[in-house]
């Protein structure tokens, strides 16, 4: 009896996360269901439009992109969704980038193949912290460790970036009890330690409220 239990739960820890981050590699099944509650659009003039109306400070905006460094993202670490960022407002966003963290407008989603903007369900005022962290962030180096994820980091890549915003949004005795919009917070056979753009699409604590996903994509 005790070797049968021991074995469920070697299972159990095993198995568990795989399952986990297996879930990242086929967001298009589940997209259905996510559809339910979110509006879709299909042309690029009503992206643009609605994501000028929609999109608030703390929102984030993961893009499906086809370039050299999506397609090495895509195989390794986040099929689907491969570059993640932040809404700030006043029509820009805070990305990680290989340049490092920058500023950048973000109409220039509209030009890739695909985009979806999540809300975090929190607080309009932790949205807002999430979003000033991120600003503060502006200027520090790519973080190459994507398999790692730091709050305070002095570097960071996309996901990690957007991640580190949240958990930094609420501080309780000087540690980060922000929401974590990390989809699989422990090991994941994707990301190890880390976080991808996969992950947060997949969050309990995030949900799709705008999706630009061309008919040539369905």
């Amino acid at each position: 009896m005790r070797r049968a239990v021991a074995l469920l739960v070697v299972v159990v820890v095993l198995v568990f996360p795989v399952v986990v981050g297996l879930c990242g590699l086929f967001p298009g099944q589940i997209a259905e269901v996510v559809f339910v509650g979110c509006e879709v659009v299909v042309d690029v003039e009503s992206a643009r439009r609605r994501l000028e109306d929609v999109a608030q400070p703390g929102d984030i905006i993961l893009v499906r992109g086809s370039g050299v460094e999506d397609v090495l993202v895509g195989l390794r670490y986040s099929p689907y969704w491969t570059h993640g960022m932040i809404y700030v407002g006043g029509g820009m966003v805070v990305e990680g980038t290989v340049r490092g963290v920058v500023c950048s407008p973000a109409r220039y989603v509209v030009e890739c193949e695909e985009f979806c903007v999540l809300r975090v369900n929190a607080p309009l005022h932790v949205r807002l912290n999430a979003a000033w962290f991120a600003l503060n962030q502006v200027g520090k180096p790519c973080n190459w460790d994507c398999f790692q994820k730091r709050v305070y980091g002095d570097s960071y890549y996309c996901s990690e970036v957007v991640w580190a915003s949240y958990k930094a949004s609420i501080i309780v005795a000087g540690v980060p009890c922000g929401p974590d919009v990390d989809g699989s917070p422990f090991w994941s056979p994707l990301t190890s330690w880390g976080v991808s753009p996969a992950e947060i699409f997949l969050s309990p604590n995030t949900h799709v409220i705008l999706w630009y996903k061309p008919a040539h994509t369905s």
